[in-house]
């Protein structure tokens, strides 16, 4: 017997039920393309209108998009890009700030957003609140909210410089959370350290070019950077780089010299990562040498000296480094000829104390000292007047003094007392790259702190960045290993 073939009304309704099915998925796709084709549209015009807007405006949204898919990635990007802008004059590439600020700026709001909307799979963390971070704001209390207070008591205006001068610990400091909410496990720390050093490596590449005038780098360090010490490396042969000031360029590229060489006994050097290591400690210590300063002189020995003994490479530290600082004296010859003659030589008279070094007490004494004197409780300003012969203390306790009387320079002292014993107690915590991420950190503020003798360092471009990076590092891997430091 056939088959009874379906009713009219059953072909109907399936097809009915078979239409309305394709209806459902082609209006779920109409949205998407809709928006599609509104935007293609969009860059059209902005294309047309403003080619390098949208170009711009499309590598932003990509570069957003990256981010919020990997959060760390905005850690690696600090990283990398920092010490390579840096100097990079104020509002040059975006509005009000210089790109290393914005670089901080994009990485919190990216953290934010996925902490807020994203999953909850731990990738962006509050990271550990240590006596560090109390005694930063003990610091920032006494060196940012006082003097504003002070300031604003005097019935004074603070300056856009007195604004920028008063926010640049916390951004330091904003920096440092950054990298603690974001890096978590070994391996990314590891990667940080890494463009860290790949990124010390072009730096100071950049000074021995812009030091031996190849392809003009020197000039365009100065159309593109704002600082008077590249201005300056026109007329003499010392490096500044992409730092901009040639002591902060001595002592962060010695940081990443102890740096390579404190992973070298670790699993981090198999492979060719051993010869990178190698690499990078040579670059870096001629580059450090290459900016024929007095900082980079005292920096250089102390780094290498501290990481051979923290590595129990002593002999063989000094076996290498000895024919690399005799090959750099050998390259910078005419360099050092034309520094010690300005040093000894000036006027037709021979000094028996280089000049720098009279202009220096000069400056403390006769300059800074009778203005601070005067102000020495709460300081004299966040910024230093541009009236005074002279604008630069060249010692960090007297910029403190100006900046903010005895309160700040006894904060300070406070600061470094905790943050080296909190460093120190994560030294015994902590093994293998890690440990060596530790010294790197160790020293670093050694440096810091140390060649504040000489210079302003706590905020210094480039190694200040560096040594706050390698801080976060080393108190994140530690926190996690044991009770809080």
């Amino acid at each position: 017997m056939a088959a009874s073939l379906p009713s009219g009304e059953a072909v109907a309704a399936r097809w009915s039920a078979l239409a309305a099915e394709r209806w459902r998925a082609w209006r779920g796709r109409l949205g998407p393309a809709a928006a599609l084709v509104v935007l293609a549209a969009g860059l059209g015009l902005a294309a047309a209108w403003q080619p390098v807007a949208a170009l711009a405006a499309v590598a932003g949204v990509l570069l957003v998009a990256t981010l919020l898919a990997r959060p760390v990635r905005a850690a690696y990007l600090f990283a990398l890009l920092v010490p390579l802008v840096v100097g990079v004059s104020r509002g040059a590439v975006v509005p009000v700030l210089r790109p290393n600020e914005a670089l901080i700026v994009l990485g919190l709001g990216i953290a934010l957003l996925y902490a807020t909307c994203g999953p909850r799979d731990g990738a962006v963390r509050r990271g550990p609140l240590t006596s560090v971070d109390r005694a930063f704001g003990l610091l920032f209390v006494c060196g940012s909210v006082l003097p504003l207070a002070v300031l604003l008591f005097r019935s004074d205006i603070p300056s856009a410089e007195d604004t920028f001068q008063l926010l640049s610990l916390l951004k330091l400091y904003l920096g440092y959370r950054l990298v603690l909410a974001l890096v978590h496990t070994e391996p990314q720390r590891l990667l940080v350290v890494r463009l860290m050093l790949a990124a010390s490596v072009v730096v100071a590449l950049i000074g021995l070019l812009q030091v031996a005038r190849v392809a003009d780098v020197h000039e365009l360090l100065a159309r593109y950077y704002s600082a008077g010490q590249v201005r300056d490396s026109l007329e003499v042969r010392r490096a500044t780089s992409t730092l901009g000031v040639w002591q902060a360029l001595g002592v962060y590229l010695a940081m990443h010299a102890a740096l390579a060489l404190a992973l070298l006994p670790t699993a981090a050097a198999r492979g060719r990562w051993r010869l990178f290591l190698w690499g990078t400690a040579v670059c870096t210590t001629v580059g450090s040498l290459a900016t024929v300063t007095l900082t980079a002189a005292l920096a250089l020995p102390l780094a290498l000296g501290v990481v051979a003994l923290f590595t129990r490479r002593v002999r063989r530290t000094l076996l290498i480094g000895l024919p690399v600082v005799l090959l750099a004296i050998a390259l910078f010859w005419p360099a050092i000829e034309e520094r010690w003659a300005y040093q000894f030589y000036q006027y037709g008279t021979t000094l028996t104390v280089p000049v720098s070094w009279e202009g220096r007490l000069t400056n403390l004494t006769q300059v800074f000292w009778p203005v601070v004197r005067e102000n020495l409780l709460f300081g004299v300003a966040p910024s230093v007047d541009p009236n005074l012969p002279w604008l630069y203390p060249e010692n960090q306790v007297m910029y403190l003094l100006y900046q903010g009387g005895l309160p700040y320079v006894a904060a300070y002292f406070v600061f470094l007392g905790v943050l080296m014993r909190a460093l120190w107690r994560a030294l015994g915590r902590l093994q293998g790259v890690d440990r060596a991420i530790a010294h790197g950190a160790f020293i670093a503020w050694v440096l810091v702190f140390s060649m504040g003798v000489l210079d302003i360092h706590l905020t210094m471009p480039g190694e200040a960045e560096t040594a706050w990076t390698l801080l976060a590092l080393t108190l994140g891997a530690a926190a996690r290993g044991g009770e809080p430091l």
